[in-house]
């Protein structure tokens, strides 16, 4: 988990910054852009945009952590799934579905607790 939360920012895993100070500098250099270059971007085809994000969010995927979800529990791999997917259809449909499949699923693994009844009590 702390690798992922390092890996948080595509920017600064692709340009190896390990200070929050790092961040920062690399947060006004994207405000900048945007403020002086978000005029020109009007310009670019937006298959060449939505290349710049996949490839700079790529090397985030670490496929043997989905392995290691599965082998702890598959059902958080299939709540991610869910989220995943549906998200395509809409944002906040994928969020709000990957939240109530996760709820559900809790939800019934809690009342579905067998319960042990201890018979070595004697009422007198």
């Amino acid at each position: 988990m702390t690798e992922n939360a390092r890996k948080a920012s595509a920017v600064n895993s692709q340009t190896g910054v390990c200070t929050p100070l790092g961040g920062v500098v690399t947060g006004l250099i994207v405000l900048l852009s945007l403020v002086f270059l978000m005029p020109l971007f009007c310009y670019v085809p937006k298959a060449a945009l939505a290349a710049v994000i996949i490839s700079s969010v790529a090397p985030m995927a670490d496929l043997r952590g989905y392995q290691e979800i599965w082998e702890v529990g598959g059902v958080d791999l299939v709540s991610f799934l869910v989220t995943f997917l549906v998200s395509f259809w809409e944002m906040q449909y994928g969020i709000v579905g990957g939240v109530a499949f996760s709820g559900a699923i809790h939800l019934f693994s809690f009342t579905r607790k067998k319960l042990s009844v201890n018979s070595s009590i004697h009422h007198s």
